[in-house]
């Protein structure tokens, strides 16, 4: 049995902030990331003196100095809107007017000279950590962790984004309804709940309920990662993601999951429970001594939820008493699902908040640059705030970037 928590590489006399993050986005990943920009956006002409212009090269070093500006306005989180309000404060420009305030406040934090507004501005719109890049970003997340623990909680984001992609994707259930789709995997680092990504990647193209083989392929992604860590980790997922192409694929290859599963597709299993589950809190269960396959069934009893199944292994039969107010293995799927849920709680307040794209710049990969550099920093503070064991009453997520 896997610990119930992560467990990581950091010690506390090497779990810096700045150590981490720079495991993370590593001058490999920026370098590969550099060696991809046209060359007519590796330099910037800008004023130097009376009308002379001056060429400033963006090389790997200078893209550092970027993020650090961005992660500042980041932490800050003042929206555009609260900028433009027609005020004594009123501009029209309120990223290039943030970047003046963040370059004045590095500059008492380092004793390098500081690049000018126009460039780092330069370096915003044209530096991305677009999609391309996300595999080098997760194999660095996974660097991080010797075990995975009990729980790979898989998920997906839908991150809102309304411009020209051929990625978009409409989801009325979504809060965002509409935007780019991105897969997550996460595990658990201690009891404060504190959620750590170790992969994330786009769905490209358009879906539809009919796209099951694709979320085949998906679920044989997220099987590859547990075992990568030995495979003992329950593969916890939702309804989406399970059918019966999934369940064959975890089965043969002896990987423990722990899913929901559409009421259609398992028909003809829940009819075999009795005495039938009709009225709210009522819960039935069924378990296959020959593949160690344990279905549980609840009527939930909130408005509009109705009838939930969780197919789960792992679990075995024993002799006693079920503890009381406790369904086993539905409680536990409740618990571990949370794991995703969590991490993307944090990314609603944490993204960037000024405009991207606009203006002839396309914002795609501006978009696909800002999940994961948001996915970066949460995981940077999570990850230090377990490791040195810091309340989570102490700093916000200004205070972490700032």
């Amino acid at each position: 049995m896997e610990p119930p928590f992560a467990v990581v590489t950091w010690q506390k006399h090497t779990c810096k902030l700045l150590n981490i993050f720079l495991s993370f986005v590593t001058p490999s990943v920026i370098n590969t990331i550099y060696d991809t920009l046209k060359e007519e956006d590796r330099s910037y002409w800008t004023d130097h003196s009376h009308g002379s212009l001056y060429e400033e090269k963006i090389t790997p070093g200078t893209i550092y100095e970027v993020l650090a500006v961005e992660i500042y306005l980041q932490g800050r989180q003042q929206c555009p809107k609260a900028t433009r309000s027609k005020s004594a404060h009123y501009s029209t420009r309120p990223l290039h007017d943030d970047i003046r305030k963040a370059l004045d406040f590095l500059k008492d934090k380092t004793s390098k000279p500081s690049r000018g507004v126009h460039f780092i501005e330069h370096g915003i719109w044209k530096f991305h950590i677009s999609s391309q890049f996300y595999s080098m970003i997760s194999e660095n997340f996974r660097k991080s962790i010797l075990r995975l623990g009990e729980i790979l909680a898989c998920d997906e984001k839908l991150f809102k984004f309304t411009g020209n992609s051929g990625n978009i994707m409409l989801v009325l259930s979504k809060p965002a309804r509409i935007g780019l789709w991105f897969y997550e995997a996460c595990v658990l680092l201690d009891w404060n709940q504190l959620s750590f990504l170790v992969d994330m990647f786009l769905r490209e193209g358009k879906m539809d309920e009919s796209d099951s083989s694709t979320m085949s392929s998906v679920v044989s992604h997220w099987a590859d990662i547990t075992e990568e860590f030995d495979g003992e980790s329950f593969l916890c997922m939702d309804s989406l993601y399970f059918d019966k192409t999934s369940r064959v694929n975890m089965r043969s290859r002896d990987i423990p999951y722990s899913a929901s599963a559409r009421a259609d597709r398992v028909k003809h299993i829940t009819s075999l429970i009795h005495p039938r589950i009709e009225k709210p809190n009522d819960w039935g269960i069924l378990f296959c001594e020959k593949t160690g396959e344990l279905l549980v069934q609840r009527m939930e009893g909130a408005k509009g939820l109705g009838l939930k199944t969780v197919f789960t292994t792992g679990y075995k039969k024993v002799v006693g008493k079920q503890p009381a107010h406790t369904i086993p293995a539905y409680d536990d799927y409740g618990v571990s699902f949370k794991l995703c849920d969590n991490f993307n709680k944090q990314l609603c307040d944490s993204t960037w908040p000024y405009r991207r794209g606009g203006r002839g710049r396309a914002g795609e990969r501006s978009h696909e640059h800002d999940f994961a550099l948001s996915c970066i920093l949460i995981n940077t503070f999570n990850l230090h705030r377990a490791v040195n064991k810091i309340p989570l009453e102490v700093y916000s997520f200004e205070d972490w970037c700032i």
